[in-house]
């Protein structure tokens, strides 16, 4: 093998190995962090939700409450 092919493939390994394994560092941040983050979201949306659905009802039961007052 000539010497010029051995520095060629030493090179890539040198370069090629380190890229992929901070690649795949980061790709598994990425993942987690974006996990957490939607799992955050989720949350937060779901008390908004819940929330809403507990004013609507409220709010439907009081109008309920007068409509059945004023019709007696």
């Amino acid at each position: 093998m000539k010497l010029k092919t051995r520095f060629f493939l030493v090179f890539s390994l040198l370069t090629v190995i380190p890229l992929a394994a901070l690649t795949a560092i980061a790709y598994l941040q990425y993942y987690h962090v974006t996990e957490e983050r939607m799992s955050d979201i989720i949350s937060n949306q779901f008390e908004n939700i819940s929330q809403e659905a507990s004013d609507s009802y409220d709010s439907a039961k009081q109008a309920m409450g007068l409509l059945t007052f004023y019709s007696q």
